[in-house]
């Protein structure tokens, strides 16, 4: 078995290495969704995040997520 880095993770390494804070790429497993991936690494102190739930589909507090 050749083990060969995923072309997913070169991309992902050169988007981190051009400074970028977030890429936006289509789901696979959602036909017409979205997923979003942000690189904490790459967030400045002036950047700021916050979510959009207008169907009210996030938990609302932390007890809602899990621990791992």
């Amino acid at each position: 078995m050749e083990k060969r880095i995923p072309p997913s993770w070169l991309l992902g390494d050169a988007v981190i290495r051009a400074g970028c804070t977030g890429l936006l790429f289509p789901s696979t497993q959602h036909p017409g969704g979205t997923n979003l991936v942000v690189f904490g690494s790459n967030l400045t102190g002036v950047d700021s995040l916050a979510g959009h739930d207008p169907d009210g589909r996030l938990p609302m507090d932390a007890r809602s997520w899990p621990s791992a």
